[in-house]
């Protein structure tokens, strides 16, 4: 049989399983992710005399190299393999095209073409003319039927656009297959006629060392030292030291040194084996270089040499093996060649069932079944090799290739794939992701047991032992170390447990000084293990961005907690500044707002208000359209444009509804009509907003960056992480603020004047007020006052009153604090400049977006009783 070796960079990694033993081929896949091709001829120079063939794959990690110096290499490779072993043949592999990867925007396809195009397809080129000009050197060409199967539609590249699926794999090992075949037919058709051809000479000239008996016709293929018997024909394909007795025929495939007996006809190996006592055989190979058969006896040069016959042994013939006991070799010099003194490997389902364990679980499954297939490799330390000193390989089981995938040595990661699952679990991707992930990238079949595992273990690393309080306060620390300006807090009960957590970065303090007029408040729940609620605390800024700046974990949502949780807030921030809470109905969120913050005006999300009336509304014993009817009306009283309005819609309210929903109507709601009803915030400072979407999309987020699988103390390194990279996504906003936003369609100085003074929010909110003007007209009058000139503004019926060119009393100037369409008519008439940067809040600033700095304050541990410990187990 022959021996073909195929060495390669990551491209080849996963083949083994699709370049089969046929045709007379045992090949054998070894890769070097990473390497390019002036590396590969060290990694096999130690192995390069074993094979009769050699596929060389690799190429594409010389990029940046010009395509004539990465052939010069390959040609340098050549001249390498040819020098140890000359009859080698050598086969080279064409480069494959690359495409994008769906895990990075980083590779556009324009460096994919230049990749493919400029680099692959003239090193292919190149490589195409080495097996024309060099002798024993050939050229397989696999991108050809890549080409193929992609024009068919088929992808057969992983996600990452580099390696191959499994698809890919089978089909390059497929063009593997029929290329070595092909090819190595020719070789062997050429050698074995000049065999023949050198046999029959040898035997026409009695050229024989000696043959005795009365044998008719002797054959001799290789050399013949002496052949006695009184054997018809005997035919030695091998080198014979002496051959005696009276078999009639005697064919021997392997290296026989002394062999006595009558046998009439020996063509098995492990036959062939016993008889020679021990001596390992030596398979007669074309084309140059020996392959130490796989048995009894067999030599070794070194253990890597032995990893490569036993892989292949165990792989082609579905052998279930594993380590039992290894004794490490201590007195050589070369541990890497020798590493061991003696090593043996068992079958999986070796020996009899250890039952271990008590009466918890009685029934249980175990692989042992007193199979005895053993294998025992010893050094020889006087020879300086291994060889095999004990070998049974008699099952007791069923032995197939279903089975064999699914054993544990079978599905289990190397180090490099254990990292990769690590990373994708860091990122919380869902199991079956991470198995196709797996199975694509090592052909390894993975349950989610064994993924379950890893992030066990990864687990048991990152908690050393410590409790999960432990963990929460040591995340802490850190926080506080890595950032001395963060506030951490924690609250301890009388019980000593965790009763409020609350941390806010130095970033988190710092946005909250530049837009504390308005902040969003709500709890989300089911993000930790320990059923912690978490509640953000969000603004917004300058680019109409929803930010957090504080997050805070309370045990329950008891009154006092919520208290606690207010109440560290406003110690460590300037919330006297703060103009609207956004809140849901929540009493205690109302209180503690009112307690804490008691000149901001509290509002109700209008989503939530609609919410509970409808869920009230749709309790009553009434009709559905009496429902409908009443819905539509409460829907008129939310978005009243003014107080007559949400008067006449009340009494309307009161003919149609039953007295019992009136009651709880005038005692939940019509008491406190200046939270929910839209009228009274059209003067409030509001950005447009009339919801808590802000927060409950802010939210949305960040349960699914959570999850009720984690513990508090993971949660705490997500929401720090989640936070570092809603900071990066502003950066990148304000990045894009040093660009000029303008309005094509209507071009102008003044465009581009504010424009420059303003982030893009608020260019676009002026820049429709500018639109409106010019559509729109006005009667302007003027007056003065105490207080200074006020312009009056009549559009249509309605009038508004423009004070100093500045401060318009319409709601668009009193919720977004910015310049509206009727003071932009007033400076038109009466100034010769449209636009003054003065017109502008800070918040709406380009200039505003630079961070400031906040006072260093350190980790804050508050107990009610007792202060010996600062966390409790959970």
């Amino acid at each position: 049989m022959m021996a073909c070796l195929i060495v390669g960079d990551s491209i080849v990694k996963y083949l083994q399983g699709h370049v089969d033993a046929h045709h007379g081929i045992t090949p054998i896949v070894l890769s070097f992710p990473g390497k390019r091709v002036e590396d590969m001829f060290d990694n096999i120079s130690d192995i390069v005399g074993q094979f009769d063939c050699i596929v060389l794959h690799a190429g594409i990690n010389n990029y940046g190299d010009h395509p004539s110096v990465v052939a010069r290499k390959v040609e340098i490779f050549c001249e390498n393999v040819k020098a140890v072993s000359p009859k080698t043949c050598i086969m080279l592999s064409s480069l494959l095209y690359r495409t994008r990867s769906v895990y990075t925007n980083r590779i556009t396809d324009s460096f994919i073409d230049k990749v493919n195009y400029d680099f692959v397809i003239p090193v292919n080129v190149l490589l195409q003319k080495l097996g024309r000009t060099h002798s024993n050197v050939t050229y397989i060409d696999s991108l050809y039927p890549f080409c193929q199967e992609l024009e068919a539609g088929r992808n057969l590249l992983a996600k990452d656009g580099l390696h191959l699926n499994r698809y890919g794999a089978a089909v390059l090992g497929n063009v593997f297959n029929d290329k070595i075949f092909n090819f190595i037919r020719q070789v062997t058709e050429t050698v074995e006629a000049e065999d023949m051809s050198a046999n029959y000479r040898e035997a026409s000239g009695n050229q024989e060392g000696s043959c005795k008996g009365k044998g008719k016709n002797t054959k001799d293929e290789g050399h013949v030292g002496k052949c006695k018997g009184n054997g018809k024909k005997a035919m030695v394909e091998c080198q014979v030291g002496s051959h005696k007795g009276k078999g009639k025929k005697t064919k021997v495939e392997g290296e026989v040194r002394s062999s006595k007996g009558k046998g009439k006809k020996s063509n098995n190996i492990s036959d062939s084996c016993r008889e020679t006592q021990g001596t390992p055989l030596i398979l007669r190979q074309v084309g140059g270089g020996n392959d130490v058969t796989f048995q009894l006896g067999s030599t070794f040069q070194s253990y890597p040499e032995f990893q490569i016959s036993y892989r292949q042994w165990c792989q082609k013939n579905n052998h279930p093996m594993k380590v039992r006991a290894s004794h490490r070799n201590k007195g050589v010099a070369d541990a890497n060649n020798f590493p061991f003194s003696d090593i043996t490997f068992v079958c999986k389902h070796y020996g009899k069932p250890r039952v271990r364990g008590g009466e918890t679980r009685p029934c249980q499954n175990y692989f042992a079944s007193n199979c005895e297939v053993k294998l025992r490799l010893v050094f020889l330390e006087s020879q300086k090799h291994y060889k095999i000193t004990f070998f049974a390989s008699e099952h007791n089981h069923i032995i197939s290739s279903q089975a064999f995938k699914w054993y544990p040595e079978n599905r289990k990661l190397d180090h490099e794939e254990t990292g990769q699952v690590q990373d994708l679990l860091k990122l919380d991707v869902q199991m079956k992701n991470i198995k196709n992930f797996v199975t694509d990238k090592t052909g390894k079949i993975v349950l989610s047991k064994d993924i379950h595992n890893i992030k066990r273990k990864m687990d048991k690393q990152v908690s050393q032992g410590r409790s999960e309080g432990q963990k929460v306060a040591d995340r802490l620390l850190q926080l506080q170390e890595s950032d001395p300006c963060a506030t951490t807090v924690i609250e301890m009960s009388s019980s000593n447990e965790l009763e409020i957590m609350f941390f806010q970065t130095n970033e988190m303090k710092t946005l909250f000084q530049q837009f504390p007029d308005i902040l969003f408040i709500d709890g989300t729940y089911k993000v930790n293990i320990e059923g912690y609620p978490l509640y953000p605390f969000l603004i917004q800024d300058g680019q109409g961005k929803g930010r957090s700046v504080g997050y805070g974990f309370v045990k329950n949502e008891r009154k006092d907690n919520i208290n606690k949780l207010f109440q560290q807030f406003s110690k460590n921030n300037d919330v006297s500044k703060v103009k609207i809470v956004f809140v849901d109905k929540d009493f205690s969120e109302i209180c503690a707002v009112k307690t804490f913050m008691p000149q901001a005006t509290i509002l109700l999300c209008t989503f939530h208000v609609l919410k509970y009336m409808k869920k009230k509304v749709s309790d009553l014993d009434i009709g559905k359209t009496s429902k409908s009817d009443i819905m539509k009306l409460i829907s008129s009283l939310v978005y009243a444009g003014s107080k007559g309005i949400y008067s006449e819609k009340y009494r309307e309210l009161q003919k149609v509804s039953p007295k019992s929903f009136m009651v709880y109507f005038n005692n939940n709601w019509n008491n406190c009509t200046e939270m929910w009803v839209h009228y009274f915030r059209r003067s409030l400072p509001t950005l447009g907003n009339n919801t808590n979407n802000r927060i409950e999309s802010h939210n949305q987020k960040l349960k699914s960056y959570l999850g009720r699988t984690l513990h508090l103390s993971e949660s705490i390194d997500r929401l720090i992480n989640f936070s570092k990279h809603s900071a990066e996504n502003v950066d990148y906003a304000s990045f894009q603020m040093m660009k000029t936003r303008i309005d094509k369609r209507h071009l102008s100085n003044v465009q581009l004047s504010i424009a420059k003074v303003c982030t893009a929010p608020a260019v676009d909110l002026i820049l429709k007020q500018l639109e409106k003007m010019q559509k729109t007209k006005y009667i302007i009058t003027n007056s003065q006052t105490e207080t200074g000139s006020v312009h009056t503004v009549q559009v249509e019926e309605k009038s508004y009153q423009v004070s100093e060119v500045k401060i318009c009393s319409c709601s668009f100037n009193s919720m977004y604090l910015l310049p509206c369409h009727h003071i932009f008519a007033c400076r038109q008439k009466i100034c010769d400049v449209m636009f003054d940067s003065d017109l502008i809040p800070e918040r709406w600033r380009k200039e505003n977006t630079s961070t400031n700095t906040a006072s260093p304050s350190n980790i804050i541990v508050q107990r009610e009783k007792q202060t010996s410990s600062r966390v409790l187990d959970r």
